[in-house]
C-alpha cells in the first residue's frame, strides 16, 4: 500500500475497488433488503435510539398474513384471555408478535434468536427499484435458493422435490368439491 493511500485512509480496499468496479463496500451501520416482489428496497440504519423509545409503527416493518374468519376469532379470543407482565390484556398485535417470537425461539434456539435480536436496525426509507436491480436480485436469489427443510421433516418422510398431482375437475366433483379452474370450451 502506498503512503498516499494510507494517508487518505483507503488502504487495500481501494485496490479491490479499482480491480472490480462492481464491488460495493457495505457500511455496517446500514443494511438494505428487497421486498418479496422486488419492487421496493428497504433501507435500515443501525439503531442508536434507547430501546424504550423505539417505535415499531414508525421504525419497523408491517407484516400481513391472510387468515380465515375462524382463525381471526381464535386469535382475538386468545389475546383477550392473555395478560402481559403488567396485568393488562394483550392487544391482538402484541399477542401475535409475542406468539411468533416464542415460536422463533423454539425453532432457532435461544443463542441464535438472541444473536439476531441483538442486531437492532430501524427502517429509515423505502425506495422503488429499477429493472436492472430487480434482475440482479432475481439472479442472486436463484443462485442462493436452497430447498427449505422443515423442523419436523423427519415426521413426514416425503421427498422435497415431489410435486403434487393436480386433481381433475371430475375427480374433485366426485369428492363433493368445486374446481377453481374454468373448463375449456371449444
Amino acid at each position: 500500500m502506498s503512503k498516499l493511500k494510507a494517508k487518505i485512509g483507503f488502504g487495500d480496499d481501494l485496490d479491490e475497488i479499482q480491480a472490480n468496479p462492481e464491488v460495493v463496500l457495505e457500511d455496517e451501520n446500514f443494511k438494505s433488503e428487497y421486498s418479496r416482489n422486488l419492487l421496493h428496497k428497504n433501507i435500515y440504519e443501525k439503531s442508536t435510539i434507547e430501546p424504550g423509545l423505539r417505535d415499531r409503527l414508525n421504525l419497523g416493518k408491517h407484516l400481513t398474513v391472510p387468515v380465515f374468519y375462524e382463525e381471526d376469532r381464535l386469535f382475538k379470543e386468545a389475546a383477550k384471555a392473555s395478560i402481559d407482565e403488567m396485568g393488562r390484556p394483550y392487544s391482538l398485535n402484541d399477542f401475535i408478535r409475542v406468539a411468533v417470537v416464542k415460536a422463533a425461539y423454539d425453532v432457532l434456539g435461544k443463542e441464535e434468536a438472541d444473536k439476531i435480536l441483538a442486531e437492532q436496525f430501524n427502517l429509515i426509507r423505502t425506495e422503488s427499484t429499477t429493472p436492472d436491480e430487480r434482475e440482479k436480485e432475481r439472479e442472486k436469489r436463484k443462485q442462493e435458493k436452497k430447498s427449505a427443510i422443515r423442523s419436523d421433516a423427519n415426521e413426514y418422510p416425503r421427498s422435497p422435490t415431489k410435486t403434487r398431482k393436480r386433481k381433475s375437475p371430475d375427480e374433485l366433483a366426485s369428492r363433493g368439491r368445486k374446481s377453481n379452474t374454468k373448463p375449456v370450451i371449444g
